[in-house]
């Protein structure tokens, strides 16, 4: 799905290319998180987050963009 598509469910997933090396994508979880992962093969590599304060309409990759993501697995 395009970067300002909501993720609505675990198999809906919004993709954002950030750059041509790196890319952020966000799912809307069952357990209601907006879980982030991105990936910067020129830099940190992958990294996950979520997006705090996110609800199914809001989980996007725009959102997931501006996530502080810097975790080395799902929290």
């Amino acid at each position: 799905m395009a970067n300002t598509a909501s993720s609505t469910g675990p198999k809906v997933v919004s993709v954002k290319p950030v750059s041509a090396t790196e890319w952020v994508a966000t799912v809307w979880s069952v357990s209601g998180n907006c879980y982030v992962i991105r990936d910067q093969s020129n830099g940190a590599g992958t990294t996950f987050g979520a997006v705090s304060g996110a609800t199914n309409s809001t989980c996007t990759a725009d959102a997931g963009d501006t996530a502080q993501v810097t975790g080395n697995a799902f929290p």
